[in-house]
Parts: C-alpha cells; structure tokens; sequence
C-alpha cells in the first residue's frame, strides 16, 4: 500500500498519468473458469493429476510453456511445458468465447480512460493471439492498438522489456505510465521498468496476497479504480 506521507506523497499522486498498461487474466477479463477447465483436461490427457483450483490460480503468474511444466510436476522440462502448452492453447482457444467475460465495469472504465485520452495498452503472459482474440470478442480491442503477448516480447513478466516496448512505442517515460495487475509479474514487470503501479484485487490474487509485495496501492472493485485513476488523468 501507499507508504508517501505529508506533502511528499501530495505531490505523487497529484503527479499526472498519459499511458496506462493493463494485464489481461484477473484485470481486464475474467478467463479463470477458461485457464482451470482447459488446464484441468490437459493434465488429464497427458496422463497427470488434477491440481486444485487454488493452485492453478496460483500458478497464473507464468508463461503457458513454464506454467504448464510446473503444473505437471516437473518445471525443469520446458520440452513437455511446450507439448502440453501446444494442447492448452488449442482447448483454451475452443472455450475462449463461452468461458471468458470482462469484469463487471470494465467496458466504462476502458471507455472513460479512452475518452480522456488515455494511451492504453495490454501486456499479457498469455498468447497474445488468444488475448486478442478474446478483446475482439468482449468489443474491448477497440481502445487497445497495442496488445502484447507472450509471443510478441522478447520475454514475458516480470522482465521490463515488455513494457519497454510500450513505452517505445508511446515515446513516453516511465513515470508518464501506470501498470495495472493482479499478480507479483505484474508488479515485478511495473517496478523494473520503473512504471508506477495499481494492484487489483478481484483477479486471481486476493488482497493478503497482493499486500505484502508493496503496490502503490490496491483496489477491490472496478469503480474503485474508476475513481482513483481519475485523480491521475
């Protein structure tokens, strides 16, 4: 949470924004039931136990390739991550439509950042054709020319470079820029590239979680960060 006190912290919140990136799995959109079912069907295709929801909640802060390693058990085997990684994308692409919705709200808020000529982005460690795939469908891409995946970086959150693009792209500086997510690549990716930062809790990460990694500040629902970001723009 904050921890600027007095007249110091007066002058950084009341310091203005030009760009805000956002993740896209638990801030834009909410593609849980989409990751649990698709995950849950390639463990059992390639012959590995179920996790529990929880841990493959968890387990959302990775790349697919390394994620779905890790979920079978063996994170060292980046071979048989991109195997099962191959068959997630091609379940996750089937159930994309029926099992993903933007969070409650979120179409005003896009709206409201676009109409105060607000540059927005999206970074993803997904793939960033299914990312795309899904704003089209929930009729967010609209406000997003930049949509970054996990194929589209030279390497996925929390390395910066993501997020370097962005800034390229805008010609802005990172303290022009806010990132906004709901996991520890998403703060690592904002505070490695010197970014400013807003944590959401809705996602797949719970306040307790988000707390102790020290996000500028966190918010619990969509108008919440309706409200706070319209003090920065």
């Amino acid at each position: 949470m904050i921890k600027l006190e007095g007249l110091k912290f007066l002058l950084y919140v009341m310091s203005k924004i030009s760009g805000i990136i956002f993740d896209h799995d638990g801030t834009l959109i909410n593609s849980l039931p989409q990751v649990i079912q698709s995950t849950q069907e390639v463990l059992d295709k390639f012959g590995f136990p179920r996790l529990t929801e929880e841990q493959i909640r968890h387990s959302m802060i990775l790349a697919t390739t390394e994620r779905m390693a890790f979920s079978a058990g063996q994170p060292e085997n980046l071979k048989l991550g991109r195997e099962m990684a191959g068959a997630w994308f091609e379940r996750a692409d089937q159930l994309a439509l029926d099992h993903t919705e933007a969070y409650e709200g979120m179409h005003d808020l896009v709206k409201y950042l676009h109409e105060s000529k607000v540059k927005l982005a999206v970074l993803s460690n997904n793939r960033g054709s299914l990312v795309r795939k899904i704003m089209a469908e929930r009729e967010l891409m609209e406000y997003f020319p930049i949509a970054f995946g996990e194929e589209d970086v030279p390497k996925t959150k929390p390395d910066p470079s993501g997020v370097e693009m962005i800034l390229q792209c805008w010609g802005m500086e990172p303290s022009d820029v806010l990132f906004i997510g709901d996991s520890s690549s998403d703060y690592g990716a904002a505070k490695s590239s010197g970014c400013r930062d807003l944590g959401v809790c809705w996602g797949a990460h719970t306040r307790s979680e988000l707390e102790p990694m020290g996000w500028e500040y966190l918010v619990d629902t969509v108008s919440e960060a309706k409200e706070y970001l319209s003090g920065l723009i």
